[in-house]
């Protein structure tokens, strides 16, 4: 049975149980307070507990673990060990982890070697053939050290298993199996991710124990010392805009995202041109030339890093200024990671995507997992985004509503085509103030709720509006007659739906129209009254004219 763990007003990490000598390796490492997932994993892994953590970048997560294991793990003799091992997806990882691991070693007098591709076999093979106590690896390079014999895992007894998800979406899962299959069963297991996913914890769930499951922030959470920002632009003046904003910004300790390795390399060139100092790295890049690179950046040597997605989370450089987005990522989870590159350690920092129009999509799913809008870049005066820089427009909003609102109900009053007509007009005021008013009410609900109503309401505007043209275009083309008593009812219900769809669609413009800061005086009324005329003119259009072109108004209506 998971256990959850909470935080009790820890503020020093000689709270947390760690010896004398561990704790000098605190202070070596330049922590002053502990961090949440730190407060909440250290005592666990002190006590043997298996754990289960989920924590966004930045957090001190590979101390959470590091700290605590070495301060109770043994000395393997000479040529012997390892005694714990971690694996993590990507040499920069464990490039990363095996720092701060000697640097705790160097406290507690453990042997640290390190095993990735990339690099000669021969030095690696003789770092283990010498013993040691942590070995820190990427999933494909011990396969091929365990398959020379090169390496043995027996006296494993602590097993880590950093950035899970990662290592999921890689593909690396196979190789993990393989790789646990050579440790003991009687072990300490801990599994980090960046977001426990169902997906993870079905992944994993036989390679874990009873573990305490430590949940830092939920899926879509970023730290709250970054601040966010977004920048329309045409496509082509993406790199113009990036050198702006450096030249406006500063361009020391900066992190440039961007999709493809040619594009990194391109960029580099071309701001080099510019007078900046950058390095590139990307999956293509020599692991020396990529260590020297980051190396580079983190003396100050280079000022600007462009990367790839492939490496957002192998990148641990204190003080990074800011992040820029070149491109707005496929993947959402791509973009926590990407932005959290900065304000990390409780330091702050901020990040600025570059948003071409079609690329909007992918920034509402960013959005949508962030639960709230992204706002514009407030610095953007004198930057040239380009003749016709892309920007979200309420106005376009508002004419889709009112042109769908005049579809509808012309269907509406299609359907109403043999009611009475003080009764179609009595229904068109009634759909017309619904329709009206819908906008209306999501813009006083606010912004807040767009990421509820929003996929509600397409599902039931999908089912209800496929329902009724499907039965339109199904009575056109039979071409039945039916009685006025069965036609009342058909029309009536069919209004019926066609409102309760349409009005939540409505809803939902108006929520939009408030996360994008639209002012409810003149706009959002402007809209309502716009799109209740349409509504009433197009339901009459539809009841009065309708029967002159009945069976084609039906199937056009109905599509």
């Amino acid at each position: 049975m998971e256990s959850e763990t909470h935080e009790t007003g820890v503020t020093s990490f000689e709270e947390l149980g760690l010896g004398k000598t561990t704790l000098v390796a605190v202070g070596d490492l330049g922590y002053k307070h502990p961090t949440p997932v730190q407060i909440r994993t250290i005592p666990a892994v002190l006590e043997g507990r298996d754990i289960m953590a989920a924590a966004q970048t930045g957090t001190g997560k590979t101390a959470a673990f590091v700290l605590p294991a070495l301060d109770r793990l043994g000395h393997a003799r000479k040529r012997e060990g390892p005694l714990m091992l971690v694996v993590t997806p990507t040499r920069e990882l464990a490039q990363q982890i095996a720092d701060v691991a000697k640097t705790v070693a160097g406290r507690t007098s453990h042997r640290v070697v390190t095993v990735v591709g990339g690099v000669s076999y021969e030095p690696q093979k003789a770092a283990l053939s010498k013993g040691c106590d942590l070995l820190v690896a990427t999933p494909g390079r011990l396969l091929d050290l365990l398959d020379q014999c090169c390496c043995d895992l027996r006296g494993v007894g602590v097993l880590v298993l950093d950035e899970a998800d990662r290592m999921l979406d890689m593909g690396f899962l196979p190789d993990v199996r393989k790789i646990v299959r050579q440790i003991p069963l009687e072990r300490q297991t801990m599994l980090f991710s960046a977001t426990l996913s169902d997906e993870v914890l079905g992944a994993t769930r036989t390679l874990i124990h009873d573990p305490v499951r430590v949940q830092i922030a939920p899926k879509g959470t970023t730290a709250k010392t970054v601040r966010q920002y977004v920048l329309g632009v045409e496509p082509q003046a993406k790199k113009r805009v990036l050198v702006g904003v450096l030249r406006r910004e500063g361009a020391k300790r900066v992190i440039v995202f961007v999709r493809g390795k040619h594009r990194a390399d391109h960029l580099c060139s071309t701001l080099r041109r510019k007078g900046f100092s950058c390095a590139a790295i990307h999956g293509d890049r020599k692991q020396s030339q990529r260590m020297r690179a980051l190396a580079q950046f983190a003396a100050g040597e280079v000022d600007v890093l462009l990367a790839t997605d492939v490496l957002a989370r192998g990148i641990d450089i204190p003080e990074v200024s800011y992040v820029v987005n070149l491109d707005v990522p496929r993947d959402p989870e791509d973009y926590i990671h990407r932005i959290g590159r900065t304000g990390r350690a409780g330091k702050r920092g901020w990040a600025l995507t570059l948003c071409a129009e079609d690329e909007y999509l992918s920034l509402r799913d960013i959005e949508r997992l962030l639960g709230k809008v992204i706002p514009d870049y407030p610095r953007a005066e004198g930057i040239d985004c380009g003749e016709h820089p892309f920007q979200p427009d309420p106005q376009l909003i508002a004419v889709g509503l009112s042109m769908d609102a005049f579809a509808v109900s012309v269907c509406k009053g299609l359907g109403m085509r043999r009611l009475n007509v003080r009764v179609a007009l009595v229904l068109a005021l009634l759909f017309g103030v619904f329709q009206a008013g819908m906008p209306v009410i999501g813009w006083l609900l606010g912004s807040q709720f767009l990421w509820l109503i929003e996929p509600v309401d397409h599902w039931i505007a999908f089912v209800l509006l496929g329902f009724i043209g499907g039965k339109m275009i199904l009575d056109a083309v039979r071409g039945e007659e039916e009685e006025s008593g069965v036609v009342d009812r058909v029309a009536w219900g069919e209004f019926l739906m066609l409102a309760v769809a349409t009005s939540i669609d409505a809803l939902a413009v108006g929520i939009s129209l408030a996360a994008l800061n639209v002012e409810i005086v003149p706009s959002v009324l402007i809209i309502g009254v716009v799109t209740f005329v349409l509504s009433l003119v197009g339901v009459l259009v539809g009841h009065l004219f309708g029967s002159r072109f009945e069976r084609p108004a039906q199937i056009v209506g109905g599509v």
